[in-house]
């Protein structure tokens, strides 16, 4: 029994003596059981049980009543653990971060943290799953369920979760080269939605003037409200986003098509959606209310929109699906260049 509980005990933190760190001890998984991560207890709460008193909410009559608890500070102190639910990202110094959601990257900004890639590297389970799915029989494309709280240090800010697509390959320079056109184009989609979002500020909240040099430029007003392009990016995200799976769909069934076939078809169908959301959330404004400033600044800033799209050198949306554009004077086709959107 004593075996037993002590086994258990490697698992379930509760069963044993509290851990702590104040004199920096950490806890590593050469410490205990591979299953500590989904009962770990970094902090020790203990509730004070009074065995008499009635439950005011209608609990068990037997259990007794709690009205406070004790905690212990400097609790455990896990470091070098894997969680196997959790993708995992590798900075720049080569320390790994298990990536967490927030509703900032709700959608599929957010899905390449669930398929690992570029220094992303994709949860244990999902990995296993992907090598088990031909004994499961499970189909190609099912959908992965992610989901978890945003945490800000220990408090629960919001519940995030969503069904991202799953797209199985036999061989892995397949799933290599559809991770990376995939990459892409949410890179593009992210580039489209800051082009979006200016160019909205452009119309409702900013005015053109000239530099020293004659130069036409544009800047936001100081007293202007820059709600409505959050909202016009918000709904850039969801409105896309079965545009988005139409064309991974797509991407999975011809993975041998041209790769600037399928980034331009991606391009494409993010400008009409974009140029959409801008008509609805820009507006022409309405007959009697139009001046000559506001139908310029409209005018030009759809223009400045739709050129982000277009087979130019310093076009952001084309730059960033490293699409090629014909070259006009020696009829060849060069690579963009990227630019950030301002």
């Amino acid at each position: 029994m004593a075996g037993g509980r002590s086994t258990l005990a490697a698992g379930l933190p509760w069963l044993a003596p509290t851990l702590v760190s104040d004199k920096k001890v950490v806890v590593g998984p050469d410490r205990v059981t591979d299953w500590l991560p989904f009962f770990a207890c970094p902090r020790r709460i203990r509730l004070a049980v009074e065995r008499e008193g009635v439950c005011a909410l209608g609990g068990p009559a037997d259990f007794g009543i709690v009205r406070q608890y004790r905690t212990q500070n400097y609790g455990a102190n896990y470091t070098d653990w894997t969680h196997p639910l959790s993708p995992y990202r590798t900075d720049p110094k080569g320390v790994r971060f298990p990536v967490h959601p927030n509703p900032g990257s709700r959608g599929y900004r957010g899905w390449l943290g669930i398929w690992g890639g570029g220094s992303v590297e994709a949860s244990r389970s999902v990995a296993a799953w992907d090598d088990k799915r031909r004994d499961l029989e499970v189909d190609p494309r099912a959908d992965v369920s992610a989901w978890g709280y945003d945490m800000d240090n220990m408090k629960a800010c919001a519940w995030v979760d969503d069904r991202v697509p799953w797209f199985a390959f036999d061989q892995p320079e397949d799933r290599k080269a559809w991770l990376s056109r995939a990459s892409a184009a949410i890179e593009a989609a992210g580039v489209a939605a800051a082009a979006l979002g200016l160019a909205i500020r452009r119309v409702r909240a900013g005015v053109f003037s000239r530099d020293a040099n004659g130069t036409e430029q544009f800047r936001v007003r100081e007293d202007a409200s820059l709600d409505l392009s959050v909202d016009a990016q918000s709904a850039f995200w969801a409105e896309t986003e079965p545009l988005f799976r139409t064309w991974l769909d797509k991407l999975a069934r011809a993975p041998d098509d041209p790769q600037q076939t399928h980034l331009r078809d991606w391009r494409d169908g993010l400008r009409h959606a974009t140029l959409a959301l801008f008509d609805r959330f820009a507006g022409l404004p309405e007959d009697g209310d139009s001046t000559p400033d506001a139908m310029k600044c409209w005018a030009k800033a759809r223009a400045a929109l739709d050129r982000a799209f277009s087979d130019h050198a310093k076009a952001e949306v084309t730059a960033a699906l490293k699409l090629d554009i014909p070259d006009t004077q020696g009829g060849k086709r060069r690579k963009a260049k990227q630019e950030p959107v301002p």
